[in-house]
C-alpha cells in the first residue's frame, strides 16, 4: 500500500468513527489492536501490579494465534497490531508469531522492558521484519530505572538489549524502529530530558507518557493523592518539557507533539480534569467522549477481547472470529460511560 493509499485509509477510518459516535451506529471497524500476549512478567516495576498477580488463565496456543492473525488480517487488510505483556517475550513461540504476522503484511509493534533480549534473540527479532520494537526506559542512570523497574541490574540488561537491537538492526540493514518510552514521575522528573539525549546518540526514538494508576488495581480517581510517584513539582516538570521541546525543535527525535508535552503539565495540575484522557491514551484528541468502543480491539492472552480494559470482555477470539465479536459488542458509545 502507498503513501497516499494509506492515508486515503486511514481519513475513511477517521470519518466512519466519527460518524458512528455522532449517529450510534455501527460503523467503524477497530483502529487500535492490541494483544496482550502473557499475563507473566520477569519485572518487578513500582507502577505496575501484574507481577504481583497469580495468573492462573490458558495462555492462547501458537495455532489459535495464527488463526486469530488470519482471521484479523481477512477482515481488516494491512493494519499496525501491538504485541504486550506481561512481557511478551516471555512466550518461547513469541518471535515465530511475529514472524508469521508480518507474512502477513500486518504492520507489528512489540513492546518489551528487554530484560532477556541477548544478542541471539535480538537477532531473531529484527530478522524477522518488525516494523517497530518500543523498550521501556525510565532513567538515565541505573538508580534511577532500576528503582523504578523494581531491581538491581535490570538498567544494565535493558541498555545491553537496545544496544544489541541496535547493532542487527546495522549488520542486516534492517529499517526497524527502537523506541524508547519513558513514564514521567517523581522517580525520574530530573533525567526525562537526558532520556532523549541518550536516544539521539544511539540513533533510536523517544516517547513519553505520564504515570497513570498501578495497572492491575481497581478504578480510584484519587489514586494519584498516596502515590509516591506522581510530581508534586510544577516548576521542574515544566523545566523539563520546555528542555524536550527546545530539543524536539533542534531534531531530537522525541515523537510526543508540542501540545501533547504541554497538555502533560496540565495533566498533574489539574489531574481530575484531565485523568480520564490520559487513562483512554487519548490525551492529544480527547473531546470528553471516550472513543474505546468505536476503535479499540484488545486481546488478552487467553483470547478474551475488550473494548475497554474496565468492562467485561465482549467475548473470547477463541470460540469466535473478531469480525463476529465486533459486531456483538455493547454499544456503550451511544450514552455516557459507566465508569466516568
Amino acid at each position: 500500500m502507498n503513501k497516499y493509499a494509506s492515508l486515503a485509509k486511514r481519513i475513511r477510518s477517521r470519518l466512519l468513527t466519527d460518524l458512528s459516535g455522532m449517529t450510534g451506529l455501527n460503523l467503524s471497524k477497530p483502529s487500535y489492536i492490541c494483544a496482550k500476549m502473557t499475563m507473566r512478567c520477569n519485572s518487578r516495576c513500582v507502577h505496575c501490579n501484574i507481577w504481583k498477580t497469580d495468573y492462573h488463565e490458558k495462555e492462547l496456543t501458537t495455532a489459535q494465534w495464527i488463526k486469530t492473525l488470519d482471521e484479523l488480517r481477512n477482515w481488516l487488510g494491512k493494519f499496525l497490531m501491538v504485541f504486550t505483556g506481561g512481557e511478551a517475550l516471555l512466550r518461547t513461540d513469541m518471535v515465530d508469531i511475529l514472524e508469521y504476522a508480518v507474512r502477513l503484511g500486518i504492520d507489528v509493534e512489540l513492546l518489551t522492558n528487554g530484560l532477556i533480549v541477548n544478542e541471539e534473540l535480538a537477532g531473531r527479532i529484527v530478522a524477522s521484519g518488525i516494523a517497530q520494537i518500543t523498550v521501556s526506559m525510565d532513567g538515565s542512570v541505573a538508580g534511577t530505572h532500576d528503582r523504578f523497574r523494581g531491581k538491581d541490574g535490570y538498567y544494565a540488561k535493558t541498555t545491553a538489549a537496545v544496544f544489541a537491537l541496535a547493532l542487527c538492526r546495522e549488520r542486516l540493514k534492517s529499517p526497524l524502529k527502537i523506541l524508547l518510552k519513558t513514564v514521567i514521575s517523581r522517580n525520574n522528573l530530573a533525567e526525562i530530558a537526558e532520556i532523549a539525549r541518550f536516544a539521539e546518540l544511539g540513533g533510536y526514538c523517544v516517547r513519553y507518557q505520564p504515570i497513570e494508576q498501578n495497572y492491575g488495581e481497581s478504578n480510584n480517581p484519587e489514586w494519584y493523592r498516596r502515590s509516591e510517584l506522581w510530581v508534586n513539582d510544577i516548576p521542574k516538570l515544566q523545566e523539563q518539557m520546555t528542555i524536550l521541546k527546545e530539543l524536539k525543535a533542534s531534531g531530537t527525535p522525541i515523537e510526543n507533539s508540542v501540545d501533547e508535552l504541554d497538555s502533560y503539565v496540565r495533566y498533574f495540575e489539574y489531574p481530575e480534569e484531565m485523568m480520564a484522557a490520559v487513562k483512554a491514551h487519548d490525551i492529544r484528541g480527547w473531546n470528553k467522549a471516550c472513543r474505546a468502543a468505536l476503535g479499540s480491539f484488545v486481546l488478552s492472552s487467553n483470547g478474551d477481547v475488550r473494548m475497554c480494559y474496565m468492562m467485561e470482555p465482549i467475548g473470547s477470539a477463541a470460540a469466535m472470529g473478531p469480525r463476529e465479536l465486533w459486531a456483538k459488542r455493547r454499544r456503550c458509545w451511544k450514552e455516557p460511560c459507566l465508569y466516568r
